[in-house]
């Protein structure tokens, strides 16, 4: 499990690592530039600048966010094979359109985002080490 936080002003880049069993699972942030706060994924999902309860926030939450302070991200779990520190998947799990940086929030959410992806990337993690036994590659390790 993760247990270390992203920073409170996280950039691209930015990573946790936690170890499970014989491997090192990093969670890193991405730039997701396909998001924007205009995608809707339901009601109460998106910035409706026409809301009239909530307008006038919303487009000061737009002005920040084309203002870039803050982005939508990616949190990716790489995994790598701690004794060897050989990289066997760079994309072990992954969830988009994840609000990064937003005033008023301290990207708390981007740790527990990461250990709700740990558990599909340690079948992954699982998957590639078999893999890579069966061709017979045990030589890097």
């Amino acid at each position: 499990m993760f247990t270390e936080k992203f920073r409170e002003f996280a950039d691209v880049g930015d990573s946790i690592d936690c170890e499970v069993g014989e491997f090192t699972f990093r969670a890193r942030i991405h730039d997701d530039d396909v998001t924007t706060p205009h995608h809707c994924d339901g009601p109460g999902m998106c910035f409706d600048i026409d809301d009239p309860e909530h307008g006038e926030e919303n487009a000061k939450i737009i002005g920040d966010w084309y203002n870039r302070e803050w982005f939508y991200c990616g949190v990716v779990i790489e995994v790598i094979h701690t004794e060897s520190e050989i990289e066997l998947c760079q994309n072990a799990a992954a969830v988009w359109a994840v609000e990064c940086n937003r005033p008023g929030f301290d990207n708390s959410h981007l740790l527990m985002q990461a250990n709700d992806l740990l558990e599909e990337a340690v079948e992954s993690a699982k998957e590639s080490h078999e893999y890579f036994l069966r061709k017979g590659i045990n030589n890097v390790y």
